[in-house]
């Protein structure tokens, strides 16, 4: 029996060493390692709390934009009305422009046309005056051609070189 109340106290000893031992290692992992762990605990609740106000405001980013598409969609039919009216408009003044530009050109060739004309007829009238005076006196000369004698065309010639011979 002694040696079982010699064995019950060497573990009970046993078992007493070793909590003394864990509880002073604790203790001393405690002391030294206290602050770094507060630190590693404060900046990962810092790198929590970023995140978090990143992730809500991410949301309200998110929210704002939603917003504003809604309204855009809400308001797409009054843009198509717009934007087809200004389009109309626009036509509008294009053919209107265009349309000006047109009756100035057509007024433009019907001046041309007029001063063309007036052109061309008062060179047909010089033409024909032209061909009616050459006929004339390609008429006049067959005419006196014809009406000459010979004793007529013998006495021209006399009385110019008289008259050559005279105004020397």
């Amino acid at each position: 029996m002694e040696h079982h109340a010699a064995t019950a106290s060497a573990s009970l000893w046993d078992l007493l060493f070793p909590t003394i031992n864990f509880a002073l290692f604790v203790g001393l992992l405690v002391w030294q390692a206290r602050p770094q762990v507060r630190a590693m605990f404060v900046d990962r609740a810092k790198a929590l709390r970023e995140q978090l106000a990143a992730g809500t405001a991410a949301r309200a980013r998110a929210a704002a934009l939603r917003a504003e598409l809604e309204r855009e969609i809400a308001d797409l039919p009054a843009l198509r009305t717009r934007l087809t009216q200004e389009m109309r408009a626009r036509a509008d003044d294009e053919i209107r422009r265009l349309l000006e530009a047109a009756r100035a050109s057509a007024e433009r060739i019907r001046t041309e046309t007029a001063l063309l004309g007036e052109q061309e007829l008062r060179a047909a009238r010089d033409a024909l005056r032209a061909e009616v005076a050459a006929e004339a006196t390609r008429r006049a000369g067959e005419l006196i051609k014809g009406a000459l004698q010979p004793d007529d065309q013998r006495r021209f010639l006399d009385e110019f070189v008289q008259s050559a011979g005279d105004a020397r």
